[in-house]
C-alpha cells in the first residue's frame, strides 16, 4: 500500500477506534472507581447491574446512533439541509422514548435478581438496589450522546465524534470520582 492510502486509513480509523475505546472506557471507569473506593462487594453488585445495561442500553444506543447516522447522511448527501432539524428532533424523541423501557428494566434489576437468583447474598442484592437507580438515570444521557455521535458521523466529522466521546469519558470519570466517595453510589 502507498503512504497516502495508509495516511487516509489512519486519519479515518484512529477517530473510529477512539470512539469505540471511549465506550468501553466509560464502564471501566465505573468499575475501577467502585472497586477502588467501595471494595469487591460493591464491584460485584455493579457488575450484576451492568449485565442488564449491556443487554438493554447498549443495543438501544447502537440503534439510536445508526438511525441518526442514516437519516442525516441521506439529508447531507441529497443537500436537503432543512430536514436536519427534523431528524435531530426525531432522534431526541426516540432517545427519550427508549429511556422509559430501558430505564424501567434497569430500575427493576434488583427484583429480577431476587427472582432469578434467590441464593444471591443479601448484601450483593442490596448493592444492586443502590446501583440500579443511578444507572437508570444515566440512560437518557447515554442515548442522547448516541444521537449526537450519529449526527457527527453522518457528516463525516470523525474527529468531532472522537472528541465528544473522549470528553464524555472525562466527564464520567469526574462525576464518578465526585459521587462515589461522597455517596457510595456511581
Amino acid at each position: 500500500m502507498r503512504t497516502a492510502e495508509w495516511s487516509r486509513i489512519v486519519r479515518f480509523g484512529a477517530p473510529v477506534a477512539l470512539v469505540n475505546l471511549s465506550q468501553y472506557a466509560t464502564q471501566i471507569v465505573d468499575l475501577a472507581v467502585l472497586g477502588h473506593v467501595l471494595g469487591a462487594d460493591a464491584l460485584v453488585s455493579a457488575c450484576l447491574v451492568l449485565v442488564v445495561v449491556n443487554l438493554a442500553q447498549e443495543p438501544a444506543s447502537f440503534i439510536t446512533a445508526n438511525a441518526m447516522t442514516t437519516l442525516c447522511a441521506d439529508v447531507f448527501y441529497k443537500q436537503r439541509l432543512w430536514l436536519v432539524g427534523t431528524h435531530l428532533r426525531a432522534a431526541l424523541a426516540f432517545a427519550l422514548l427508549l429511556t422509559l423501557p430501558v430505564g424501567a428494566l434497569l430500575w427493576s434489576t434488583p427484583a429480577l435478581l431476587a427472582a432469578g437468583f434467590p441464593h444471591l447474598p443479601a448484601h450483593l442484592r442490596a448493592g444492586a438496589d443502590a446501583y440500579a437507580p443511578w444507572m437508570a438515570l444515566a440512560v437518557t444521557p447515554a442515548l442522547l450522546l448516541s444521537a449526537f455521535l450519529g449526527f457527527f458521523r453522518a457528516q463525516g466529522k470523525m474527529r468531532s465524534t472522537a472528541a465528544v466521546s473522549a470528553l464524555s469519558v472525562l466527564v464520567h470519570l469526574g462525576l464518578a470520582l465526585l459521587l462515589v466517595p461522597r455517596h457510595g453510589l456511581p
